[in-house]
């Protein structure tokens, strides 16, 4: 299993410098225009689960479940935020504190992931 949120080293949480560089290029942000569907916004929920500001509850789960996990942030980044290793985290500590990962979520993310993007005759 991943190291969990509440175990990653803080110095990741405190590298994003909240530029916003990674915002145009997020699908979840793009489509809602919601800070916290947006990787400066999940890192910022992040860091309030390990300060002790934010439960890792069912809210919580549900914007971490937002993030489709292409990582387009992370190359966008000119800071070099490891979003993958904090994305892994925040899962993991979901997954600890809530049991098992959504099945409806699980669902969607593949069905995006590996259905729609790796057969591009279906987005047409």
């Amino acid at each position: 299993m991943p190291e969990k949120l509440t175990t990653i080293d803080y110095s990741f949480l405190q590298q994003c410098m909240h530029c916003g560089m990674c915002l145009p290029t997020c699908p979840t942000y793009d489509l809602t225009k919601r800070e916290r569907h947006g990787p400066r916004g999940r890192i910022a929920l992040m860091r309030a689960v390990v300060d002790g500001e934010l439960p890792v509850d069912e809210e919580f789960s549900k914007e971490m479940s937002y993030c489709l996990g292409c990582l387009a942030c992370q190359t966008a980044c000119p800071d070099g935020v490891d979003y993958a290793r904090l994305f892994e985290a925040a899962r993991a500590e979901v997954v600890v504190q809530q049991g098992q990962k959504n099945t409806a979520s699980t669902f969607w993310r593949w069905l995006t992931l590996e259905v729609l993007f790796m057969n591009p005759r279906l987005l047409r």
